[in-house]
């Protein structure tokens, strides 16, 4: 099995609801998303997938949550939450789409700060 992993850091705002019943502050963080990816194949170049291009896919994504600011602005967050697991979720679902087939995506994980990440597979 082959496995690619590649990192998207972005910065982005969030308010996470506690479970106290207590909603934080809006604060930020320099986050990181990392895809890791597998095949059981190479393709003709000896790659599981060009990294450009998967660089391309993730920071595409990321780029359009940290465009927000605040990811409370963001249906998706606004209606599910805004913790770095459904960060993890969201950039899954959102990644898997523009992969080729043949491409199994099996994790993304947010770092929010160091020592502190949350992942998301299917």
């Amino acid at each position: 099995m082959y496995t690619l992993y590649i990192d998207s850091y972005f910065w982005a705002g969030h308010s996470v609801l506690m479970p106290d019943g207590t909603t934080e502050a809006v604060h930020s963080h320099n986050f990181c998303a990392t895809a890791k990816l597998t095949s059981e194949v190479l393709d003709d170049k000896a790659m599981v997938m060009d990294f450009c291009g998967l660089r391309q896919s993730l920071d595409k994504i990321t780029a359009g949550i940290a465009q927000a600011g605040n990811i409370g602005r963001i249906d998706y967050f606004a209606k599910k939450g805004q913790t770095a697991e459904i960060m993890a979720k969201y950039i899954f679902q959102e990644l898997k789409k523009l992969l080729p087939e043949g491409i199994t995506l099996a994790e993304v994980i947010v770092t929010e700060e160091p020592q502190c990440r949350a992942a998301y597979s299917e």
